[in-house]
């Protein structure tokens, strides 16, 4: 159900910022929202049954509520970093998430089984910087075009995924 989220971030930028895609921006993002809706179907299987499982599968309702909140977001994100700049927004958004949730990692630490070493550091460092920086490309990408577009192009992954483990 995230497949839907570049084409309700396009719906919902339209109103929020104000974003016209072009046609063949338009284009894009159906194809790359329906490719990853495609690898949601299963063969000889009703097409439309990923859409039948959300009355089935609470957790398919879920996704598509986290598919409306990322297209939320995404569309707040270029406000935001239109207002302030890429690396301060992005900054300020990893800030405000730890801190958010380093209560909730004190709380919940006895059911994680992971304890953090200075050994296991050597690990984490370098997940830091790649999120870091990938929030930060984001950010950067969201300032240069439309929300719609970056979106699209981050769920573009899911295909290439699929492609690779297909081969």
């Amino acid at each position: 159900m995230l497949a839907f989220s570049p084409a309700i971030t396009m719906i919902i930028s339209y109103f929020l910022n104000g974003d016209k895609p072009s046609f063949l921006g338009i284009a894009g993002v159906f194809l790359i929202t329906l490719g990853a809706y495609l690898l949601l179907t299963v063969k000889g299987r009703n097409i439309l049954a990923p859409f039948f499982s959300i009355t089935k599968n609470q957790g398919v309702f879920y996704m598509l509520i986290v598919a409306l909140l990322w297209g939320i977001t995404s569309s707040l994100d270029k406000t935001a970093v239109t207002s302030s700049g890429p690396i301060l927004y992005a900054a300020f958004v990893s800030i405000v998430t730890s801190i958010a949730l380093t209560p909730i990692v004190f709380l919940k630490r006895k059911e994680f089984s992971m304890t953090f070493t200075p050994r296991g550091l050597k690990y984490l460092l370098p997940v830091g910087i790649l999120g870091g920086s990938m929030e930060i490309m984001q950010m950067t990408a969201v300032s240069f075009t439309l929300a719609a577009y970056v979106i699209a192009i981050k769920r573009s992954s899911v295909l290439f995924s699929a492609l690779l483990g297909f081969i």
